[in-house]
């Protein structure tokens, strides 16, 4: 359904994605994983001409066979959330303080479909009643600030859906959400998924949240994907050493269960800021396997396994 060819973005003389390729096909779900400033979002808003005005994107970004970038805006606004759709990661400054919930989720529905306000009450009312938000507990007319974090949630996935998207691209959906309503979100966009099957993009820096709910999962570093592939056979190896860097930073609890703990490990250094990066791999400066090979040139994807890619000169 979409296809990412060779994304690169921008902004005057510093590039800030490097070269990115993706894919996903229907009921696929596809997880991006990686640390903070790694160009996550940013990928996610390049996704749906989002980007920042100043920013340049070249390469290719196919929605169904139909080449998105290089479009204007009119047509850039026929395809969000008609096509493709976004949950953001903070629904209440995503969602309009001063406008009804119920109104908020019509509103893509009346403006892409051309449905009549009679026609999106109804839509409105199903759509709130699978995003578990029933209306007569929910009415449509409550504004987002008399709903909880999780409720506001469960309203961006509304909104997301009211036009059937072909594929949804969710932005960190439950970072701001307690354990419990985390673990209620994501079942709840896992079972969307597989109803609809539509294409699911998950940016996430839970790596957890990744290998339950990811059928191929993209770890990013400074713009780049460094490793690629099946989840299963990406964590069964963890090629790459900021993989595993990521996985030893995980609480001891939920890698090997309560009583089996060792001191929470953590990534020396930064980020690396855009512009500020050294030839080579751009982990190097952080990586305890780093030589003067790897500060040489930085290293292209390569299979260490069938479908299972990494950007590293020596892999395990």
């Amino acid at each position: 359904m979409l296809e990412v060819t060779a994304l690169r973005l921008a902004i005057g003389p510093v590039a800030i994605l490097h070269g990115l390729d993706l894919s996903l096909g229907a009921g696929e779900r596809v997880g991006v994983v990686g640390e903070s400033g790694c160009g996550k979002s940013l990928t996610a808003l390049s996704l749906i001409g989002l980007q920042p005005a100043p920013a340049r994107l070249s390469g290719s970004i196919r929605l169904g066979g139909d080449e998105l970038l290089g479009q204007d805006e009119a047509a850039w606004c026929r395809v969000r959330g008609r096509r493709i759709a976004m949950v953001f990661q903070e629904p209440m400054t995503a969602l309009n303080p001063v406008m009804a919930i119920g109104a908020q989720i019509a509103e893509g529905a009346i403006r892409q479909l051309g449905l009549s306000r009679a026609e999106a009450d109804v839509r409105v009312r199903k759509l709130m009643a699978r995003v578990q938000l029933p209306p007569d507990e929910f009415p449509p007319t409550l504004y987002p600030h008399q709903l909880s974090g999780g409720q506001r949630q469960r309203v961006m996935i509304a909104m997301a859906l009211a036009c059937d998207p072909e594929v949804l691209i969710a932005d960190e959906p439950t970072t701001a959400l307690d354990v419990t309503v985390q673990a209620e979100i994501l079942r709840l966009l896992d079972g969307l998924v597989a109803e609809r099957g539509m294409a699911l993009l998950l940016i996430t820096h839970d790596l957890g949240v990744a290998a339950a709910m990811t059928d191929r999962i993209a770890v990013m570093y400074a713009g780049r994907i460094v490793e690629t592939g099946p989840t299963d056979a990406v964590f069964a190896r963890m090629a790459h050493p900021y993989t595993r860097a990521l996985m030893a930073a995980r609480p001891q609890e939920i890698l090997q269960g309560v009583g089996k703990r060792r001191p929470l490990a953590s990534i020396p250094g930064q980020v690396p800021v855009p512009g500020d990066e050294m030839p080579g791999c751009p982990f190097a400066p952080r990586c305890p396997l780093a030589d003067d090979v790897c500060r040489m040139a930085a290293p292209p994807l390569r299979p260490v396994e069938p479908e299972h890619l990494v950007a590293c000169v020596r892999p395990a």
